[in-house]
């Protein structure tokens, strides 16, 4: 509706002004509506409004102790010239920072390309190379990927980190005749 209603603005003498005063009364009364039944919510539901606008953020320690034993939260922050990984466990708070490369961007989207496109040689090159600036530090120091029970990984992305399918990254290099199948996938290690 609202889009109509901007299209018919910008057709100026052109528009169709029945029209537009029917969607603008249209549009009014169901802002109206939306408004009172947040009021409405509100009063009926105190406790559930409070909670959904409650913009406090939960502190490590209580993130810690809802955290099993097996599970690990990693929580990125990408900066001008720094990746910043926090780690969380049970027992256990670190933050890791990396230089960020000077192609970073271009290091991304090379590498969703390579998905795409399946191209098997920049993927393994590409998605070793995101491992080691993202993980392999967090990894091999509080995560400990080669014990018997899998851990349980919660990956909180920042920014382009978003459109990165973290379980595709390969946490050691191979040949390129490998397989796709045979590749020591993050999924392989972590649930």
């Amino acid at each position: 509706m609202k889009k109509g209603i901007q299209a018919q603005k910008q057709k100026r003498e052109n528009a169709d002004k029945e029209l537009l005063q029917k969607w603008q009364n249209d549009y009014f009364n169901a802002f109206n509506e939306f408004e009172n039944l947040k009021q409405q919510l509100e009063t009926d539901y105190p406790e559930y409004y409070a909670e959904k606008n409650n913009t406090e953020t939960a502190s490590i320690e209580a993130l810690q102790s809802t955290l099993a034993e097996s599970q690990t939260v990693l929580s990125y922050f990408i900066g001008e010239e720094k990746i910043y990984l926090f780690a969380i466990t049970p027992d256990e708070y670190e933050v890791f920072a990396v230089d960020k490369p000077d192609n970073w961007e271009d290091l991304i989207r090379r590498y969703l390309q390579s998905i795409k496109f399946n191209q098997k040689d920049s993927f393994q090159q590409l998605s070793f190379e995101l491992y080691q600036t993202l993980l392999q530090e967090a990894v091999h120091h509080i995560i400990a990927p080669f014990e018997e029970e899998a851990k349980q990984v919660f990956i909180i992305p920042h920014a382009e980190l978003h459109y990165l399918p973290f379980e595709t990254l390969l946490i050691s290099e191979a040949d390129t005749s490998t397989p796709y199948n045979e590749l020591d996938y993050l999924l392989n290690h972590f649930q």
